[in-house]
């Protein structure tokens, strides 16, 4: 099984860099430039890391969390925060790490890589 991972960023360039670096380590990469388009193929994809820049609007950000939420249902799914705002203001159990941006494309894809290797894997029932 490939593994899926989705992007949610706001500033496309940011978006392509990353898919891109990821899609190179043979994952199946999709991307969203809101939380309702994130919503939306979060459905379709069931991924099992999710990067989101935390700079997007936070009552966007606040609906995945709330009780029956996209997240709040899905606690398998590693979240990997990105954000221009210093990491002691973002600090939050929720998110499997926090990144400060700029982040090197090249260092993302070596933490998506080292996060999926403790993913559980998912059990298949005939």
């Amino acid at each position: 099984m490939v593994p899926h991972v989705i992007v949610c960023a706001t500033e496309a360039h940011l978006t392509r860099a990353l898919a891109l670096h990821l899609m190179r380590s043979d994952l199946d990469v999709w991307t969203a430039s809101s939380v309702p388009a994130l919503i939306e193929q979060f459905d379709r994809v069931r991924p099992q890391i999710l990067i989101i820049d935390l700079d997007l609007p936070e009552e966007q950000l606040a609906r995945l969390w709330m009780p029956g939420g996209l997240l709040a249902e899905e606690p398998h799914v590693r979240v990997i925060g990105l954000t221009s705002r210093p990491l002691d203001d973002v600090l939050d159990v929720r998110y499997a790490r926090v990144l400060a941006k700029p982040i090197s494309p090249r260092m993302l894809r070596r933490i998506v890589l080292d996060h999926l290797k403790v993913l559980p894997v998912p059990k298949v029932t005939a």
